[in-house]
């Protein structure tokens, strides 16, 4: 549409109203503001959704907060109004983008996260590959999509998610603030967290330590990432954060000991009456774990979804033990 006609639907609010979505692309690529007018309540609509939800008195809802797939969530309403106005155009998901990066830096609300990687994997199913091609997110995130899927980061996968970690360039170290939101999603972090958990009991059964595993420090590396994504895009300082050494030499053997003490607990009840030695379970902890739940995000985090993984179990003994030191 030429440029003339299109001053003039802008003129008109009733014709700007009715006209179609493609010549409104037209018209918000060159007006950040009256596009940024329309997304506006979008975002705000997709955050109340999600605080609603977490916030909700039905105890259902909330323990279902992280069993939708990835692809039933971006069916959601908003993330699908979203796709149909950004369409193909580049510029206009460049400006969503920013929106979504200004907001998380403002708010710290890590749903902004969330949507950053829907609205890439919702252009991505639509096969959009005018965006998908020039997003040096969109294959980091498409791997990181199907670990979500299946709630476990593994082996094969891990490699493919090291290898684009590893291949960002000099000078292209901007993309690690992005990749960083979309690590701080709350389903990428669930998923991470859990795979961490899943790997620390392989690793006993296995008697190796954590330092040894590449795949769980790799998790741990992307955890840090994660969790440092809103220093980082403040700060516009663009390298992975540092990982804490005492984090995988001192308190992940600390985890991986409580569930050597539990699992010797077990073994010792189920012996024949007259092999049982006296052994009561053991009610203390190191201060050093409750230090380092204090003082380490990441090590926070974990120690949060390993007393929730005993919880489930209905591992009375070991919650009790562990409870203490939240």
């Amino acid at each position: 549409v030429p440029e003339k006609k299109l001053k003039l639907v802008m003129a008109d609010k009733d014709l700007y109203k009715a006209c179609a979505v493609e010549v409104k692309r037209q018209i918000w690529q060159d007006n950040q503001a009256l596009f940024g007018d329309e997304v506006s309540p979008l975002l705000k609509q997709y955050i109340l959704e999600k605080e609603n939800t977490l916030f909700s008195n039905d105890i259902s809802v909330l323990h279902n907060f992280f069993s939708a797939s990835p692809k039933t969530r971006r069916q959601g309403e908003v993330v699908q109004k979203l796709t149909q106005m950004i369409g193909k155009n580049v510029k206009l998901y460049d400006m969503v983008l920013q929106f979504l990066r200004t907001l998380f830096l403002r708010t710290r609300n890590v749903h902004y996260c969330t949507l950053r990687a829907e609205l890439l994997m919702s252009l991505h199913d639509l096969e959009i590959s005018e965006i998908c091609t020039v997003d040096p997110c969109h294959k980091f995130t498409w791997c990181l999509d199907a670990c979500i899927r299946e709630k476990f980061v593994d082996n094969k996968r891990a490699r493919e998610l090291q290898g684009f970690l590893d291949g960002v360039k000099k000078g292209q170290e901007q993309v690690l603030g992005d990749l960083s939101m979309i690590l701080c999603d709350p389903f990428a972090i669930n998923t991470l967290a859990l795979s961490t958990i899943r790997h620390l009991q392989d690793l006993v059964g296995q008697e190796t330590l954590p330092r040894e595993s590449p795949d769980l420090l790799l998790l741990l590396r992307m955890l840090s990432l994660g969790q440092g994504a809103w220093d980082m895009i403040d700060s516009q300082v663009f390298k992975e954060p540092k990982m804490e050494a005492e984090l995988i030499t001192k308190f992940l053997p600390m985890l991986m000991s409580f569930v050597v003490d539990d699992q010797t607990f077990n073994v010792d009840q189920k012996l024949p009456s007259e092999e049982k030695g006296p052994i009561p379970y053991p009610s203390t902890i190191p201060e050093a774990f409750t230090k380092f739940l204090q003082e380490n995000r990441i090590a926070c985090e974990i120690g949060l979804y390993y007393i929730l993984h005993i919880t489930k179990q209905r591992n009375k003994n070991a919650f009790l033990r562990l409870l203490p030191a939240l």
